[in-house]
């Protein structure tokens, strides 16, 4: 019998995210367009209901793991559309956990044309995602060519890091992968102890590896209590989709600006102090790249 999704007032179980294993677990359009798609052998499929997080509109989503991408279909009432991101057109993907709201980002090209798909889930279900995000980083990281030979995991960086972003960064790695360089920028405060409130970024990490450059960031902008830190965003970016690591100073903070692909950008702001270690992280780097 095909189920009814609206979403609910309530957080409930019904709004978890499931793993695909019989058709009667989903609704009745899902069945067709993966029948359409796969027969009846179907791939990893994972199952999204809207929760009570989701703006209003949000539609029921299916993720599809293939062997040469992933497959996103959404149900758009009227029909199930569906995009296709191969692992090879991939740029970078994005992870953000808050409490119990999830998401999952992928930064992309369509048929030429730059784009971008996410999905949000409740946390108590991330087991569901983490083989999807550990493919996608593992299929769209450089050649084995270029991870030999570096330097493995440096103490004297990790010493650096808080326990939370320790642990943040321990996490963050994939099985072989090895740390060249980190930079752990902390809340800026002034002579008094008093933060900065012109600091535009919140505590973050930038972690370069032999694979990828890692960014890091604690993210607490959707609360009203904005001295505490509910959860954690990361962006896996492959070190051969970066065109551009370059930096320039706004009022007294120095910006580091990641170009990826020259599709997409993203910026991470540190004190004047850490000038000699975004520089550090840059060389080595294009030391990596050449």
């Amino acid at each position: 019998m095909k189920k009814h999704y609206e979403i609910q007032s309530q957080n409930t179980m019904s709004q978890w995210p499931i793993m695909v294993k019989r058709p009667e677990q989903i609704p009745d359009s899902f069945c067709e367009a993966l029948d359409a798609e796969f027969g009846a052998a179907w791939p990893y499929s994972v199952f999204i209901p809207p929760t009570k997080w989701d703006a209003a509109g949000k539609r029921p989503k299916v993720f599809t793991m293939v062997e040469d991408g992933i497959i996103y279909f959404e149900d758009m009432k009227t029909e199930v559309k569906q995009v296709f991101y191969p692992f090879k057109d991939i740029l970078y993907v994005e992870i953000g956990r808050m409490l119990l709201s999830s998401w999952m980002t992928i930064h992309g090209m369509v048929h030429g044309q730059y784009r971008q798909s996410t999905i949000s889930y409740n946390t108590v279900r991330d087991d569901l995602f983490d083989p999807i995000i550990d493919k996608i980083r593992e299929q769209i990281s450089p050649d084995e060519a270029l991870l030999e030979g570096h330097n493995g995991e440096r103490l004297s960086d990790l010493k650096q890091l808080d326990l939370k972003f320790l642990n943040y960064t321990k996490q963050s790695l994939l099985p072989g992968e090895k740390i060249i360089n980190i930079i752990y920028q902390p809340k800026a405060h002034d002579e008094h102890g008093r933060s900065m409130e012109t600091m535009p970024e919140h505590t973050h990490a930038v972690v370069l590896t032999d694979n990828e450059l890692i960014l890091i960031k604690e993210d607490n902008h959707q609360y009203k209590n904005v001295h505490s830190n509910y959860g954690v965003v990361k962006d896996f970016i492959p070190l051969n989709h970066i065109s551009r690591l370059s930096t320039d100073t706004v009022e007294s903070y120095l910006q580091m600006h990641v170009e990826v692909n020259e599709k997409d950008e993203l910026d991470r702001v540190f004190t004047d102090d850490q000038s000699d270690r975004v520089k550090q992280l840059i060389s080595k780097f294009k030391k990596l790249m050449h």
